[in-house]
């Protein structure tokens, strides 16, 4: 089934109270006293009593009765208790998995931003100083730095190159460059060279426009995903150097505010393997249309990828005006009464780093002890929302197999029963050991074979049922 942000609404089935035990006991009385009475009453004269035969007429078939009649009382309760068990195991499965899925993420290993606000994740969340204003400005970066591409770059990459190295050569490692254009793919290049790189062709440096980043995180997740195929998944993704930078052209009326970012991210696999000890953890993205926000943010607070006790900060920037309005909206009628902190408002326009530039602050602010942050930015479809977190929210435990059902003891007794009544008036009428072994063998088969197979094929019924719901 293909998973998607849509809470799993498919709601458990109600157990019911087991029939009351005084009508079985009230008719075994009746049914035992009535087969007594007849019994005598249609006795041969001068045959004695103290025989088989009356014990038979006058007790076990009474008692076969009573038991048909017990099994055909008991058996709705059990075929529904038996139906809600295997339904609410499906249930329980499915709303686990779900939120398995939710909880797929990245490792943001080590990240490095460059702006022209010193301190910046922490003055905006007030941890120190005043929290910047720059709405509307161009701010350009401290003079001698964004006239030089290449030292930007490099200042930025550095702290991030000894992570880099310990898997450099043995991991798939992807250069990705977020920005207006190609101009900064040789900068780029010479940067990684002098940090000691090596020689780094063009083609191994991937640009990317802003507005994908939903979909690149998606291409990132695609090993976490069960693979049910022969052979082996292709590994499409172990690790990544993500550059994003805006700066402003010389001559040209500037048009954001010049800032860069770095960030090193791995798999969740790779950075168990290596050990890392990574700054956040950057989980699946939610995809909104800008009318959705609010729904989406509740199905992504429902899910709870990361424990949401001192979740408080959303960062957000670069939304178009119908999506920013749409997501203060949300935030502001959020049962948690969340913090918006605006990027924008904080350094000025926004430009093509602004969305992982969010990223790295909000991560920072994880090590910080700041808890789950929620990063809200323009996509294709509308607003991307993904937690920066560092733990993973407890699943409670569902069992891979549905719980053990050997068949309904109720249709096994009501067979039996009326297996032993056939067999006694065979025995009676006295037409050979043919019948008596045929119908004991058939009795047998349906007991052994045929009410456990008749209980695997209402489990698949219930199992059709049940995704046909899922799916609506």
């Amino acid at each position: 089934m293909t998973r998607s942000w849509k809470i799993p609404t498919v709601p458990e089935l109600k157990a019911e109270e087991p029939p009351t035990i005084w009508v079985p006991v009230i008719a075994l009385f009746i049914i035992l006293a009535a087969g007594i009475i007849v019994t005598i009453l249609t006795w041969k004269q001068g045959v004695s009593i103290i025989s088989a035969e009356f014990f038979a007429r006058a007790l076990l078939i009474p008692v076969l009765i009573w038991g048909a009649l017990c099994a055909l009382y008991y058996h709705p309760f059990e075929d529904w208790s038996e139906k809600t068990t295997f339904w609410n195991w499906r249930c329980k499965g499915n709303y686990a998995r779900w939120r398995y899925w939710t909880q797929w993420h990245v490792a943001i290993i080590d990240s490095a931003v460059v702006t022209p606000e010193v301190d910046l994740a922490e003055r905006m969340l007030g941890l120190e100083g005043d929290p910047p204003n720059n709405t509307g400005k161009s701010v350009p970066l401290q003079p001698g730095l964004a006239d030089n591409a290449e030292r930007v770059l490099e200042k930025l990459i550095a702290p991030l190159a000894k992570h880099v190295k310990r898997i450099d050569g043995t991991e798939r490692l992807r250069l990705i460059l977020q920005a207006r254009d190609d101009a900064l793919i040789v900068p780029l290049m010479s940067a990684f060279t002098k940090l000691g790189f090596g020689k780094v062709s063009p083609s191994a440096i991937s640009r990317i426009d802003p507005g994908k980043e939903a979909s690149l995180v998606a291409e990132w997740l695609k090993p976490e995903e069960p693979y049910y195929g022969y052979g082996q998944r292709e590994r499409a993704f172990d690790a990544c150097l993500l550059v994003a930078a805006q700066f402003n052209q010389e001559g040209v009326e500037p048009d954001c505010t010049e800032a860069a970012v770095a960030l090193f991210i791995t798999s969740a696999s790779v950075a168990a393997k290596y050990k890392f000890e990574p700054q956040a953890k950057l989980f699946r993205p939610a995809v909104a249309a800008p009318a959705k926000v609010s729904e989406r943010l509740h199905a992504m607070q429902t899910a709870a990828p990361t424990p949401l006790e001192h979740f408080k900060h959303i960062w957000h920037s670069s939304l178009p005006k119908l999506a920013r309005h749409n997501t203060v909206a949300a935030i502001e009628a959020n049962e948690k009464k969340l913090i918006a902190h605006d990027l924008d408002q904080a350094i000025g326009k926004p430009g093509p780093a602004s969305p992982w530039l969010l990223q790295a602050l909000a991560a920072r602010m994880v090590t910080f002890g700041q808890g789950p942050q929620l990063i809200a930015v323009p996509d294709e479809q509308g607003v991307m929302l993904n937690f920066v977190a560092s733990n993973l929210s407890h699943v409670p435990d569902v069992p891979d197999n549905p719980p053990l059902a050997f068949g309904s003891f109720s249709l096994a007794c009501l067979l039996a029963c009326l297996g032993g009544l056939m067999m006694l008036l065979i025995a009676s009428e006295k037409v050979g050991p043919v019948w008596f072994w045929t119908i004991l063998g058939v009795t047998l088969m349906l007991i052994v074979v045929g009410v456990p197979a008749g209980s695997i094929l209402k489990c698949r019924r219930v199992d059709d049922e049940f995704w046909s719901n899922a799916r609506r």
